[in-house]
Formats: structure tokens, sequence, C-alpha cells
């Protein structure tokens, strides 16, 4: 684990406040202008740490909580990043100006299909994420600017 790896506060202290255990590993995802995002290895599981760049207002969060829920509701068959909630409930805390959520790490496809057939996913994807959208009503709608 290399210090250009850890976040601007106290990791452990944010996976006690979860519940997740001691922190046995740390890595921090590459690139990303409005997320910064670190896997986090912990006693019995591995979670992404999510935090959104200072100066975006906490509605943001949930507004895509609230749309990951509702999609879940529609029976969408994707895996989604589900915000697990602190010993208090919350699922967004505020770390050093910056809201941070956790959620449990998705494993990924090792398997290298071609580019028509990431394509061809992508779009299968975006269709039925539409689809299941249009039906839904959300808590927290993010207003146009």
């Amino acid at each position: 684990m290399s210090n250009n790896a850890l976040p601007n506060f106290d990791l452990q202290k944010l996976m006690d406040e979860y519940g997740l255990g001691v922190v046995k590993d740390v890595s921090k995802a590459k690139g990303g202008k409005v997320n910064e995002i670190w896997t986090v290895r912990v006693e019995e599981e591995t979670v992404v740490v999510r935090g959104v760049t200072k100066g975006r207002p906490r509605s943001d969060i949930q507004f895509e909580h609230s749309f990951i829920r509702a999609l879940g509701r529609k029976g969408l068959s994707y895996r989604l990043p589900r915000p697990l909630r602190t010993r208090t409930g919350r699922s967004v805390v505020l770390r050093n100006g910056s809201y941070v959520w956790v959620y449990k790490y998705i494993e990924g496809s090792k398997a290298r299909p071609s580019r028509d057939e990431v394509i061809a996913q992508i779009a299968h994807a975006m269709a039925t994420v539409h689809k299941a959208a249009q039906s839904i009503s959300l808590r927290y709608v993010k207003r146009p600017f």
C-alpha cells in the first residue's frame, strides 16, 4: 500500500463507522474527474470507498442512490453499487469537505470480448436501464441548471 493511494481522511475511522473492520489493503483507482475511488480490503470482504469531488452537492449523491434503488426495484439484472449504511444509518458522510459513500466491491470479468461485443453489451445495458427508468419515480430528483 503506497501513500499516494490513501485518501486525505482516516480510512480506518471510516471503516469503523461503517462497521467493516480492520483495513488490510487499499488501492486507488486511476483517473476520475468527479470521483476519487479506493478499493479497500477489510477483514471479511472488499469494499469501494467513493469520494465525490469537493464542491459537488450532496443532492447529486442522493439522486444517484435514489436512481440505483429504483432500478433495483424494477428488477434490473445488472449488479449496481448499493450504498452501505454507517452504524448510525447514514449512507453518505462528509470527510474533509468531500462527501464519501461506501459499497461492496463488484467483481468484474477478466474475459476480453471483442470491441463489437463490448459495444453490443453496453448498448443492451443502456437500453435496459432506459426502459426501466421510464416508469420510476425518484425521491431525490436532480434539477437541470
